[in-house]
């Protein structure tokens, strides 16, 4: 280990140990006990304090020009306007290691050292400018920025379907979490898991199994509409996907989508048809504060839900949405009514509002022309006998 490597660790493992110890009151003390140690001040270009959950900088240890700004987006130093897709800050503060990577922005080439401080849920960013060392024997700088995106998102990226992966899941859900609570505004979280995979895979084998994960991902990947959207692969088998800014009835209409785009794919192999199916289970978050996997598992119980109620009833749902033309909602509360479910119990098992649950009653007794509870659960029966 170089010297200025090993000096920066040992201040490092001193901050912690100030911290552990004496609890320091603000960030002030940290700034003083790393610049204490002149040589970093040598080492790095920029020194900062962001929080990686919010992508905020709370304070810039050394660095100038205008994209250092104490609460400017952390990301902003980079010029391109979007949340990092490799973080690695937000990956030393989950991990709590220390995590370093290379980045560059429309100028200049970085090393970006990421030291996670998670008793103050901060992590303290190391910058050094080493364009000049990159550049020389006249390399041309978009060959290189080429070489290091390629490396950057090949640590976030699904090398079989080419979407995000687990890693990326984890790193930026937080983030969308915060955003959903701290700007009032709907996220949207669907989860989609392609049935019957041990079937496809033990009948087929692995690689005609992995081509229908191929065909399920190239299907889903022209779903994210806006800049914050987006889709990863989960798991192995699952995806998810998330997206900003959409009512109720915009998420329904998404799944049916969802269901007509893939169960309707056409694949085979070896001249055998391979019959593709999904369950799509989603959680609307908004103005609240749950873990990323509170999230995901909120998403994962309405598959569940819909794989109960499906179960040995597959033409029940078909005719309830073809004949009234329900909702994807509607359709799964007509479902747990037939189920003898209250409104109160709907609203836990689908995780949504009790006057929600009253909204869609109502429009199910607006489209099957009926005036109460009882009518509508004995019409619902009638049609699908």
């Amino acid at each position: 280990m170089c010297q200025g490597s090993a000096g920066i660790l040992s201040v490092i493992v001193r901050v912690q140990k100030c911290m552990d110890g004496s609890k320091m009151e603000n960030l002030d003390s940290i700034e003083k006990m790393i610049l204490d140690f002149n040589f970093i001040e040598n080492l790095y270009e920029s020194i900062r304090l962001v929080n990686p959950i919010e992508k905020k900088v709370y304070k810039i240890m050394k660095g100038s020009g205008n994209l250092l700004k104490v609460n400017d987006n952390c990301y902003d130093f980079w010029q391109n306007n979007i949340v990092c897709e490799n973080c690695i800050s937000m990956r030393a503060y989950n991990q709590n290691k220390i995590y370093t990577k290379i980045e560059y922005n429309e100028t200049n080439i970085y090393i970006m050292t990421a030291v996670p401080l998670r008793n103050y849920n901060v992590v303290l960013e190391l910058m050094q400018n080493v364009s000049s060392d990159y550049l020389e024997n006249d390399q041309k700088f978009d060959d290189i920025i080429k070489l290091i995106r390629k490396q950057n998102l090949s640590i976030v990226k699904n090398a079989l379907t080419s979407l995000y992966n687990d890693q990326f899941i984890f790193e930026r859900l937080p983030h969308d979490i915060a955003i959903s609570y701290r700007e009032n505004v709907n996220v949207s979280l669907f989860i989609i898991k392609i049935k019957d995979m041990d079937y496809i895979n033990n009948t087929h084998g692995y690689l005609v199994g992995n081509q229908v994960i191929k065909e399920v991902s190239k299907a889903l990947k022209g779903l994210p509409r806006r800049e914050k959207d987006w889709i990863s692969t989960y798991r192995g088998v699952r995806f998810i996907l998330l997206m900003y800014g959409l009512n109720e009835n915009q998420v329904g209409r998404i799944c049916n989508y969802i269901y007509e785009r893939i169960n309707g794919l056409d694949f085979s192999s070896n001249d055998i048809p391979v019959k593709i199916e999904v369950g799509v289970g989603y959680h609307i978050l908004k103005d609240k504060l749950i873990t990323p996997e509170q999230f995901i598992e909120n998403a994962k119980e309405m598959i569940k839900v819909e794989n109960k109620l499906e179960r040995n009833d597959t033409t029940r749902p078909q005719k309830l949405t073809q004949k009234y033309s329900l909702t994807y909602r509607e359709k799964e509360i007509a479902l747990l009514l037939l189920k003898g479910m209250s409104n109160t119990e709907i609203a836990d098992a689908l995780y949504i509002g009790l006057s929600t649950v009253k909204k869609h009653v109502s429009s199910l007794f607006i489209k099957t022309e009926v005036k109460s509870r009882t009518e509508l659960v004995a019409k619902l029966n009638n049609e699908t006998l």
